[in-house]
């Protein structure tokens, strides 16, 4: 493993992460304040007695050894001293010292001098920091990849990958550009302009007990129809209104019906408003003609009727939008709930 210096750049694979804010001075404080790292140890102190390089240590101070291992005393691994007696500290459970020691680690190292399975011990695939300050470029090999442990795609945590993709759950950018083909997945709301992946709404009708037909039939277009809907008729669900015009002849008069139907989600009908015209034709001296005719609403409503049309699309939606302008370009919505553009003529 090559040293680098502050603005070298740093390969890192998946199971490299690499920790440049750390100082090369030769002591450092951790916590808690009384585990020193005192630097690097040549000869081994098989004696324990507690002094090296001509200086004493205090419980918790540690080096690295780097001179030829014997008994506890391993090439290239940490050893604390505990006020009686020098121990072995495994990569496991300390890399936070080791990671206080690699530069040292590194000093006037060839290239390749540590094994794969010393580095990857020493990063073991994720290494834990509190903080990370990065003074160098980190460059992710082929098929590299930085991602949260949460990481779930499409649904938690985000990734980056060695190629530029990237996935994030939620993000705040600021004075960014798209470029190219872009696609958009979900909601968007910027400003005024609300483009939901939602179904609006329809609006509720309410038309209280004892509402003619003629009322609903001019309320909603005065023409035969079925409207699929969501609603209920007193304390029943229903699925459909329909409007219905009818007719027929019983002897000499002359019937039509326009009437108001709900459909029960068993696909049964029942008539809850009526309007009848009925006319009754016959002799007027020598002229066959309409001798008596009447007009009469046969049935109103029993109970309330309450329903909302269903739906389909997404909605588009235009908030706050100004009540008047006198820019030619800016849109606006009049009184009426039209949207227009430009000023008043």
């Amino acid at each position: 493993m090559k040293k680098h210096s502050h603005h070298d750049v740093c390969y890192c694979g998946p199971a490299a992460i690499v920790d440049t804010s750390l100082s090369s001075h030769p002591r450092y404080n951790l916590d808690p304040p009384d585990e020193r790292y005192r630097g690097v140890v040549a000869i081994a102190d098989l004696s324990n007695t507690g002094i090296v390089n001509g200086e004493r240590m205090h419980p918790g101070d540690f080096v690295l050894f780097t001179g030829v291992t014997v008994g506890i005393w391993w090439q290239n691994r940490l050893m604390q001293w505990d006020g009686v007696r020098w121990n072995l500290l495994p990569i496991e459970g300390n890399r936070d010292k080791y990671m206080l020691a690699l530069n040292d680690l590194t000093e006037g190292a060839p290239d390749g001098i540590f094994s794969t399975a010393f580095i990857r011990t020493l990063f073991a695939d994720m290494a834990m920091l509190n903080v990370l300050d990065v003074l160098c470029t980190l460059r992710l090999a082929a098929g590299g990849r930085i991602q949260s442990a949460t990481y779930i795609p499409g649904e938690d945590g985000f990734s980056i990958d060695s190629i530029g993709n990237a996935e994030f759950n939620t993000g705040t950018f600021r004075n960014i550009l798209i470029t190219g083909r872009s696609m958009f997945q979900g909601d968007i709301i910027s400003g005024p302009l609300e483009l939901l992946s939602s179904t609006p709404q329809g609006t509720e009708r309410v038309y209280p007990v004892g509402t003619i037909e003629e009322t609903i039939w001019n309320r909603l277009g005065g023409n035969p129809l079925t409207s699929v809907t969501e609603g209920s008729f007193g304390n029943r669900p229903i699925n459909a209104v329909i409007l219905q015009h009818r007719s027929g002849t019983v002897g000499a008069w002359s019937h039509q019906y326009w009437e108001v139907l709900v459909r029960f989600p068993d696909n049964s009908t029942q008539i809850v408003a009526q309007r009848r015209a009925r006319q009754r034709w016959g002799m007027a001296g020598n002229i066959f003609t309409i001798i008596e005719s009447d007009v009469s609403n046969t049935i109103a409503l029993a109970s309330v009727l309450r329903f909302r049309y269903i739906t389909s699309g997404k909605t588009f939606r235009l908030v706050s939008m100004p009540r008047s302008s006198s820019d030619e370009n800016t849109v606006w919505r009049d009184q009426s709930g039209f949207l227009r553009i430009g000023p008043i003529p």
